[in-house]
């Protein structure tokens, strides 16, 4: 993974920092569009969340130098995103999880277009460094080898994708927060996959034009593995990640 720069920020933590953890391509931006523009809402802040700035207010910790106070007087704690593995200095965590299968289709297509991986998709899915077997040690750290001190909530995107005003309001309820119905329905669509799109193609992706036809926003939809992954690379996954997918409900003979 090296365009995310894996432990590479020395950020000072702080005990109510929370942590937004994902392996890479499994909807973290989508995510982070929707919890900064809920933050800006809620105050009263009038800034436009973008490709460009969103990390103003969920700062990405593999490229933020020094993480200081965020812009936002909502929620009164950081709000950081991280691809990192299993970290002892996270001690509240936010870990979003989606169907492995199609997480490999689109960090596939994303580790390609720059150019840090060379190969087909099933050297891809086997590639220790990018594939199955990563994204099951990434899960197993987080999941299990964590302590039972640490306060970790799960999100599946699939749930995200099939009902984001329910699964927000019970985020946002378990970190003790009640959100008015108007400004979470205003945030969920200003962070439409059409919004992001959209601002993707008016800032290229980084801020700028890609030379690369780099798109991090592709289809931002979930089972197309269906129609991208060959049958024995589906086996392939199915068996080396069965513990986690029956465990969050990836069911294998899909």
């Amino acid at each position: 993974m090296a365009h995310q720069k894996i432990g590479a920020a020395p950020v000072c933590p702080r005990h109510d920092d929370l942590y937004l953890v994902s392996y890479p391509k499994s909807g973290a931006t989508w995510l982070d569009f929707l919890v900064a523009n809920v933050n800006v809402l809620m105050s009263g802040d009038n800034s436009e969340i973008n490709i460009f700035n969103v990390h103003d207010f969920v700062p990405d910790i593999h490229y933020s130098k020094d993480i200081g106070n965020i812009r936002t007087s909502f929620p009164a704690y950081r709000i950081i995103k991280s691809h990192d593995n299993y970290n002892p200095a996270y001690k509240k965590v936010i870990y979003l999880v989606r169907d492995p299968r199609d997480v490999m289709i689109s960090y596939y297509h994303f580790a390609t277009a720059l150019g840090d991986f060379s190969g087909s998709l099933a050297d891809f899915i086997r590639s220790p460094n990018f594939g199955i077997d990563a994204w099951c040690n990434h899960l197993q750290g987080w999941f299990e080898d964590s302590p039972v001190a640490l306060r970790i909530y799960f999100m599946r995107y699939e749930d995200m994708k099939n009902d984001i005003f329910e699964t927000m309001t019970a985020m946002y309820k378990m970190l003790g927060h009640q959100i008015p119905k108007e400004i979470l329905t205003r945030a969920i669509e200003l962070s439409s996959f059409s919004k992001m799109k959209e601002s993707e193609e008016a800032w290229g992706y980084g801020g700028r034009p890609s030379g690369k036809n780099l798109k991090f926003m592709r289809k931002g939809k979930f089972g197309g593995f269906k129609d991208d992954l060959l049958a024995e690379d589906i086996e392939h996954i199915n068996s080396r990640a069965a513990k986690f997918m029956n465990q969050f409900n990836y069911t294998e003979v899909n």
